[in-house]
């Protein structure tokens, strides 16, 4: 099991596949449901991955009905839209993805 913030660090040494990281890590989350994994705040270092991540975070502790971490309160929203499957894509996300 890896944790939101190795997973974090997997994204900035491996842009390319960022969202292979991201998908195994909420496979993972959704199999194990440890809320362990994203409990631990990461570096701010990235408006866009930063906001993906915590926004993964709260969604993931939707999912189990459990409070989402402190964390994800700091992390700003980007200052520019960013459209990670396209603008279209939006209407269907969930909220804490728009």
């Amino acid at each position: 099991m890896i944790t939101l913030k190795q997973v974090k660090r997997k994204i900035k040494d491996d842009l390319m596949n960022w969202s292979v990281h991201l998908m195994d890590f909420v496979d993972d989350f959704r199999y194990y449901r440890d809320q362990r994994i994203i409990e631990e705040p990461f570096e701010l270092d990235d408006e866009r991955f930063d906001a993906l991540s915590a926004a993964t975070a709260e969604q993931l502790r939707y999912e189990l009905k459990i409070k989402p971490p402190e964390w994800t309160l700091a992390v700003p929203t980007p200052r520019d839209p960013w459209f990670v499957s396209g603008p279209l894509v939006c209407f269907g996300a969930p909220g804490l993805f728009r």
